[in-house]
């Protein structure tokens, strides 16, 4: 199948005409081109959120009969704190269902009852993870750091408890809201 595949394209690329354009007088071509990067951002995004939430492996596309791991390659600190997300997500499940924690329009965890050492403990390593995992998601995507925590927040509210509180902006300002 592949070797078909490639086999009209090769031919496809051969046939294409060749056009020339002869000009008395100079020609000026102005090019626009927009660069639209938040479409990387989004499969980074859904690849990282998935892996932490149902432990799903990374996404294979598949083009032509030909398979490609889109965003296999994340740094080791990436997958490192994906694997400390992984492993904290029960307790963090638990607080935001209880009311202890909530998520600002940020990304980030916020301790909103309850602070005790361990709801502290928590949050602040989930924040850091989140950190490394939003600013590396950024860099390599080309991507502001802002873009990124908006399409992670996103993702978190589709994915955390019912009754889970979050930072929810409008042009009215933000207020606390539960899901």
């Amino acid at each position: 199948m592949r070797i078909i595949a490639l086999f009209i394209l090769s031919i496809f690329i051969l046939a294409c005409a060749k056009v020339s354009v002869e000009a008395s007088k100079p020609i000026k071509v102005d090019i626009s081109m927009r660069l639209d990067v938040y479409q990387h951002v989004e499969n980074d995004v859904n690849s990282i959120v998935d892996r932490i939430y149902e432990g799903k492996p990374k996404q294979v596309n598949w083009f032509l009969g030909i398979g490609s791991v889109y965003a296999a390659d994340f740094s080791p600190q990436v997958e490192a704190a994906i694997a400390r997300s992984q492993m904290r997500l029960t307790q963090i499940e638990d607080y935001l269902a209880k009311g202890y924690i909530g998520e600002n329009r940020d990304g980030m965890l916020v301790v909103l009852s309850d602070e005790n050492a361990d709801v502290m403990q928590t949050v602040t390593q989930e924040n850091d993870d989140r950190l490394v995992i939003y600013k590396n998601t950024a860099d390599e995507n080309g991507a502001d750091l802002a873009t990124v925590r908006k399409a992670f927040f996103d993702k978190h509210y589709q994915k955390a408890p019912q009754g889970a509180s979050f930072e929810v902006c409008s042009s009215s300002g933000c207020v606390w809201k539960k899901k």
